[in-house]
Parts: C-alpha cells; sequence; structure tokens
C-alpha cells in the first residue's frame, strides 16, 4: 500500500507543479497583470478537463476489474471519443471565448488573454487523452509511468519557460505548456503501447464505426423524454401481466 501509494502521491505532486509552474514563472519573470491575462486563459481552457476527469472517474473502476484485451478495448475508444469531444468543444471555446472574456472579465483584458487561450487549447486537448490513457496505466498498477510522463512535461515547462517567457510574455508561456502538454501525451503514448500492446492509431484517431455510440445515446434521451401515451376513457388500466390493476381501498370497484 505505501509502494503503491507514494508512487501516486509523486505522480500527483508532480502534475500539480505541472498545472501551476508556468504561473509561477510568469509572476517570477514578468509582472501581475500578465498573470491575471494568462489566469483568465488558463482557467478557460480548464473548463474542457472536466471532459476527461468525469470519463477517467467512470471508466477507472471498469479497467481495474476488466481483463487485459477488455481493457485496452475500452480504454482505445474511450481515448479517441474523448479527444474528439475535446477537440469540438476546444473550437467551441475558442469561437465563444472573446465575448466570454469582455462579459466574464472586462473589455481591458481583450484580446490580451485571447491569444494565450488560444495556444493553450492544443496542450488542453492533448490533455484530455493523456488523462484517459493515464486512467487505464493507473489500473494496471503502472503509476511510475504517468509520473515519468509529467516529470518530462514538468521539466519541459521550466527549462523553455526560462526562455520563451522573457521574449514573448504570456504567449510564450501558453505555447511551451502546449508543447509539454503534447510531449507528456507521446511519452504516455509510449507506455500505454508497451504495457497494452495495443495501436496508438485506435486510441487517437476517431472510427467511423463510433457514430452507433452517440446515436445509441440519442435515442436514450429521446425515449426517456418521449411523453406516455394516454389511456382512452374508456380503457381499463392494466398492469405489466395484462391484468386489471387492483383499486385503491375506499374507492368503487
Amino acid at each position: 500500500m505505501l509502494s503503491f501509494g507514494g508512487k501516486s502521491y509523486l505522480q500527483t505532486l508532480a502534475s500539480t507543479l505541472h498545472f501551476r509552474i508556468d504561473q509561477y514563472m510568469i509572476a517570477m519573470l514578468l509582472n501581475p497583470t500578465q498573470v491575471g491575462y494568462y489566469a483568465i486563459a488558463v482557467n478557460l481552457t480548464n473548463l474542457l478537463l472536466k471532459i476527461p476527469d468525469a470519463t477517467g472517474t467512470v471508466l477507472f473502476p471498469r479497467l481495474a476489474g476488466a481483463g487485459d484485451r477488455d481493457a485496452h478495448a475500452v480504454t482505445s475508444r474511450v481515448c479517441r471519443n474523448t479527444l474528439f469531444i475535446s477537440i469540438l468543444a476546444g473550437l467551441g471555446v475558442c469561437a465563444v471565448s472573446p465575448i466570454a472574456i469582455k462579459v466574464l472579465f472586462g473589455d481591458q483584458y481583450y484580446p490580451d488573454a485571447l491569444w494565450p487561450l488560444i495556444l493553450l487549447m492544443p496542450g488542453i486537448v492533448a490533455a484530455s487523452a493523456t488523462r484517459v490513457l493515464g486512467s487505464f496505466l493507473f489500473s494496471q498498477g503502472k503509476v511510475l509511468y504517468t509520473t515519468i510522463a509529467t516529470a518530462v512535461a514538468l521539466g519541459m515547462t521550466i527549462a523553455l519557460d526560462l526562455i520563451a517567457v522573457p521574449l514573448f510574455e504570456v504567449e510564450g508561456a501558453a505555447a511551451v505548456s502546449s508543447i509539454s502538454y503534447v510531449a507528456a501525451l507521446i511519452v504516455t503514448l509510449y507506455f500505454y503501447a508497451r504495457v497494452s500492446g495495443g495501436s496508438i492509431g485506435d486510441a487517437l484517431l476517431w472510427h467511423p464505426s463510433d457514430r452507433e455510440h452517440y446515436l445509441r445515446i440519442v435515442r436514450r434521451f429521446r425515449d426517456r423524454s418521449a411523453p406516455a401515451e394516454p389511456l382512452d376513457d374508456d380503457e381499463p388500466d392494466e398492469d405489466r401481466n395484462g391484468e386489471l390493476s387492483p383499486q385503491p381501498p375506499g374507492l368503487p370497484q
């Protein structure tokens, strides 16, 4: 328990540092105003991480109890669809962000907070796939692999921020963050393929056959929202076995 928990703690610590280190670097190398611009971009883009977080919460228990082949098949299907949905959501956030920044924070933050947001978006989309694949590695007891991927991304962020932030300010920090998230995804994909023996393409590329899953969800919601057909006045109320339902006591039969 201590061995597994210690590795998990290191991964969480490295992930938290990687998540915040760019803002610390901006505060150290620039000024609080630039930190404010970057914080707005981070807060808006991080809305997309709700998608893989929710998916990973549901996915992990199933993977932990599944066989190797089933775990790989489920992970690849969930990962590519999470990535697909995150791409669509990212495009939507970029489209509405000019209005959102003005309405939520004020005109003085536009467009200074917009460009960091756009540059951050590829990294956040990549992180959505990384988190799903990380759930698979975690369920297989390979916490150290996710820690290595996060440590690589953290080291890249620190090294590149020292160069990019003084030169390009918050836009440089955003670009470096995206590069580091993509690097974390590449390392995670390597370990995922090594552990599962599966195809990287299956985990990233959306399949036309996945369309059936979306149609099934639409049909399910449509069936739930459809109103029940009313009974005719002269039609008796029947239960599932075709028998007359008993009348409540005290009412005439």
